[in-house]
């Protein structure tokens, strides 16, 4: 994937979360593409895949934005989203942090599969952002 000042351009393929796995198996860390600032505009030209319990994370805070810019320009996923996170006005460490910030369009040409997507917070919710899903 390349950055630039924009944000992150066509990835080319899949954002897969959970890739590093320790002897016994399990996910060590899950993926994360994530500012504090502003995110520009965001291609993914796969899929966006996490698992249950290490979801793939694209967030950004909106720290410093503009009046009215949102904290994520733009989200582009020409496949599927599945146990995936976008948050604005969350920090790195997803503090909730920034009551206005804002998503601009999200496209995903795909299915939206055990996923949620969050524009403005100040507080954490009493369940995990790791196990809140759409999923009833």
């Amino acid at each position: 994937m390349s950055w630039n000042r924009a944000g992150l351009r066509d990835s080319g393929g899949d954002f897969v979360a959970g890739r590093i796995v320790d002897a016994g198996g399990s996910f060590l860390q899950s993926g994360v593409i994530g500012v504090g600032g502003p995110l520009g505009t965001v291609k993914i030209g796969g899929n966006i895949q996490g698992d249950p319990s290490h979801l793939a994370y694209v967030t950004a805070g909106g720290f410093n934005a503009l009046p009215g810019a949102p904290a994520i320009k733009s989200l582009t996923v020409k496949g599927s989203v599945v146990s995936g996170s976008i948050l604005a006005g969350y920090n790195q460490d997803f503090t909730a942090r920034n009551l206005n910030a804002g998503i601009g369009s999200v496209r995903i040409c795909g299915n939206l599969e055990a996923s949620f997507i969050i524009a403005g917070a100040d507080k954490v919710p009493t369940t995990s952002l790791g196990i809140l899903t759409t999923s009833p």
